[in-house]
Parts: structure tokens; sequence; C-alpha cells
């Protein structure tokens, strides 16, 4: 007489945990994208806000 053992429902727990890992890192990785975007967007802003300086300063 043998021992059956269903994996089927710990496959299965193993597989909803493996997706809700998945989606938190791609929801992760799509706010550090968009933070660095943000932050690359006012620095760039900032650098032409002192050249746009010194263009007005030069044509005085």
């Amino acid at each position: 007489m043998t021992i059956r053992i269903n994996l089927l429902p710990h496959r299965e727990e193993k597989k909803k945990q493996r997706r809700r890992d998945f989606f938190v890192q791609a929801a992760l990785t799509a706010f550090a994208g968009a933070l660095a975007v943000v932050l690359v967007g006012q620095f760039y802003e900032g650098l032409i806000s002192k050249q746009n300086a010194r263009n007005s300063f030069i044509e005085k």
C-alpha cells in the first residue's frame, strides 16, 4: 500500500505567489523608472534655466 500525496494545491499556491511577486516587482520597476525620468527631467530643466539666465545676462 502506497501513500498518495496530492502536491497540486502546493504547486498552485507557489504559482500564485510567483505571479504576485512578479507583479510587485514590475510595479516597483515601473515606479523606479518613472522616478528616474522625473529626476532627470528636473536636472536638465535646471541646466536649461541656468543657461537661459546666463544668456539674458550676456544680452544686457
